[in-house]
């Protein structure tokens, strides 16, 4: 989304293929260390250049003008209301998309928050955080305070924009800023992250207030999904913002748990060791789908899509291992599994066929994070049982919970990969492997250094891509250890397995081995070894 988007589809089913042995080296990679042309405090050029665009923006490097704007917005193809505001003394603001597939975010002064256009609403983790602030800083015109954790390098010629280069501190983003030449104004903004290019686009002036708002914004996410929005309104903040950042959190009441039906569900595991388990859609007979933590959001098959006949209400790409993949947005009228109905339920649909060779029989989708996010599940591969609980209902008697965060509809934990402290991801649709190791920590960590591995490939939403597999060590979860184990080690940027928040992912070889518990909306989980 960034700032309005769905990541990841982030199912990493692995099927595997050796290539070859060799020792590997570290290969170096700059694509998201620090530039060595920024300034680490700004020059003449630079400080001039700033205060030139606070003066045509109407505000000055120590304070912002509060505001807020409304407009009508086309997001995924769809007709909107486009809402923004910002209060500094409350250090507090937002922005929300209101429309058919709806989408909120922002900052209370002490925690970023998101409404996952699900209907989910939770406390954003490390990357929907990053590209909150960012877009905070954008819309606010925040990057202009003297405090903002900013570093500039400047290319300016009289003939041509000004383009102010920037790195945003403590995050993975930085990029372009392009400044009019004649009017000092911001017109676009383009920011690199690890899940690609994001841009923001101005136009015109809206009146003659300050500060200056564009009359027209366009964004384009890493997706490629553009929202379009004209500015009709700007007024003065009549409550609290973080009053309205709550009211636009509120948490939908779509769903409801059936009493008379048992919580436990059988569940069935693929030749390659996937999980699935039956639900009805639309009042449809049972059918089979893909249990998958590591979803940020729930899909139907194309194919189950055309029989059930439910309208397409939006499009965009979602990000899987091998990159982005095309998908369609729908409305479906009921989702059931076990116990739990949910009612107008937003799911992404996809070409799943590519599964067909894993599974025994067709799969009509993906139960992701939607339906994680209204219950507490409970997998017991070993036992061949699924469960879904209401929250208030349930029973955690014995229960040793460990804190977990949920980031783009992924759940994970704090973890220890050889001596690093880090995050790892979840993923219950990895079936076969065991770890798979993120990019950025294989760079950061020198992982392959010193390591023999093999060169494998790896499938999944996106398509393949290659990896080095090698053995690992230790792996510290909770209370539990994992030595001398082989994992992947990915090197590749533009997947899933890129995400330079988390060391690495953890599949279904480890996960098999417990009873796992998921509380997303208490942000917390459980694992308990099985015999």
């Amino acid at each position: 989304m960034k700032m309005i988007e769905i990541k990841h589809i982030g199912f990493v089913f692995l099927i595997m293929f050796n290539v070859g042995c060799a020792d590997t080296q570290r290969q170096d990679s700059a694509i998201y260390a620090e530039m060595d042309f920024y300034a680490e405090e700004e020059n003449e050029e630079i400080s001039h250049l700033l205060d030139r665009v606070r003066d045509a923006i109407g505000i000055t490097s120590t304070s912002i003008i509060d505001f807020s704007i409304e407009g009508e917005t086309e997001f995924m193809g769809n007709p909107g209301r486009y809402v923004f505001a910002i209060n500094s003394e409350e250090d507090a603001w937002f922005t929300a998309i209101q429309g058919p597939i709806e989408y909120a975010f922002g900052y209370d002064a002490t925690d970023y928050y998101v409404k996952f256009m699900d209907g989910i609403t939770r406390k954003a983790g490390p990357n929907e955080t990053s590209r909150s602030r960012l877009s905070g800083y954008v819309l606010s015109h925040a990057w202009l305070l003297e405090n903002a954790p900013f570093r500039w390098n400047l290319e300016s010629d009289e003939n041509s924009d000004h383009l102010l280069y920037y790195q945003l501190l403590d995050s993975y983003s930085r990029g372009v800023i392009s400044i009019d030449a004649e009017t000092y104004l911001p017109v676009k903004w383009v920011s690199h992250s690890w899940e690609g290019e994001e841009v923001f686009r101005f136009e015109g002036r809206f009146d003659d207030q300050s500060p200056w708002l564009p009359s027209y914004i366009e964004i384009t996410d890493s997706d490629g999904v553009t929202s379009q929005t004209r500015i009709t309104e700007r007024k003065a903040n009549n409550q609290p913002v973080r009053d309205q950042l709550r009211t636009r959190l509120k948490q939908n009441k779509d769903f409801f748990f059936d009493v008379g039906r048992d919580a436990v569900v059988d569940l069935r595991r693929s030749w390659r060791g996937h999980l699935m388990v039956q639900a009805s859609v639309n009042n449809s007979d049972p059918a089979w789908f893909f249990l998958d933590t590591g979803a940020g959001v729930s899909v139907l098959d194309n194919r189950f899509v055309e029989k059930l006949g439910i309208e397409t209400i939006g499009k965009m790409d979602l990000l899987g291992v091998g990159g982005p993949e095309s998908a369609t947005f729908h409305r479906a009228d009921q989702f059931s599994v076990g116990p739990l109905t949910i009612r107008d339920y937003l799911v992404s649909a996809l070409d799943l066929s590519f599964l067909d060779q894993i599974f025994d029989e067709p799969i009509a989708g993906i139960i992701g994070s939607g339906i994680f996010s209204r219950s507490i599940v409970e997998i017991d591969v070993e036992g061949g049982q699924a469960a879904f609980y209401e929250v208030p209902e349930y029973e955690d008697e014995g229960v040793t919970w460990l804190p977990m965060i949920v980031d783009d509809g992924t759940p994970a934990v704090e973890g220890k990969l050889e001596g690093h402290n880090g995050l790892f991801v979840l993923d219950t649709g990895d079936g076969t492997g065991a770890l798979g190791i993120h990019s950025q920590a294989v760079a950061d960590h020198n992982l392959l250094e010193n390591r023999r591995t093999r060169e494998v490939g790896a499938g999944g939403v996106g398509g393949q891509v290659r990896v080095q597999r090698g053995r690992i060590d230790t792996l510290e979860i909770g209370p539990y250890v994992h030595h001398d184990f082989e994992a992947n080690f990915f090197e590749e940027t533009g997947g899933g397995l890129s995400n330079p928040y988390y060391l690495g992912t953890i599949g279904m070889r480890i996960l098999r081995d417990y009873r796992i518990i998921l509380d997303y909306e208490n942000a917390r989980m459980a694992l308990i070894s099985t015999p």
